[in-house]
């Protein structure tokens, strides 16, 4: 049997489509915390999706013990504990990919490229579950912004230098 699978992402016409975004809401970067919280509403809207398909069946079990009543409560919930960063160790895939996100859209002179999805990913996989994530240079800074600072958050060494690269590789093996 053979298996469908989706077609593959055009990241050309997802970057190009977040970058007049990014000029259309420009209005809303009022602060990096407002910027924040759209951001993380918008990760949230695609969660909500799998939560209505998958997981209707653990919503009356959340609505005695948290208030929680359809999945669009849940997302609500979700979002204000990251917004007090109650869960975000536990939800990295989604703190991170928020982070990421509001930072492109805050500087102002950076625009989506198709392969920086990838590079997300990537970030995404390596920060909160291993101890070296080695990229280039303009990921390596994203990631180290203020005020996410996300490689501290999650104990991860981030480097674009091949020299530092080589050394770390060598200390390790050592």
């Amino acid at each position: 049997m053979k298996v469908s699978v989706p077609p593959f992402p055009n990241n050309y016409q997802k970057a190009s489509n977040l970058n007049q975004g990014k000029i259309e809401h420009a209005h809303e970067m009022k602060s990096l915390n407002n910027l924040f919280k759209i951001e993380l509403q918008g990760a949230l809207s695609i969660v909500i999706e799998t939560i209505n398909k998958y997981f209707t069946d653990i919503i009356p079990r959340l609505s005695n013990k948290l208030d929680i009543n359809s999945p669009k409560d849940l997302c609500k919930k979700i979002e204000n504990d990251i917004l007090e960063d109650k869960i975000t160790q536990y939800l990295p895939d989604i703190y991170i990919n928020t982070c990421i996100h509001t930072l492109m859209r805050w500087d102002k002179t950076r625009q989506f490229k198709a392969n920086d999805f990838y590079d997300f990913e990537h970030a995404r996989a390596a920060l909160p579950y291993f101890q070296y994530f080695f990229t280039e240079r303009p990921l390596k800074h994203i990631l180290s912004m203020k005020p996410y600072e996300l490689f501290k958050k999650y104990g991860c060494i981030v480097e674009h230098d091949i020299k530092i690269i080589n050394e770390l590789l060598t200390k390790i093996a050592g």
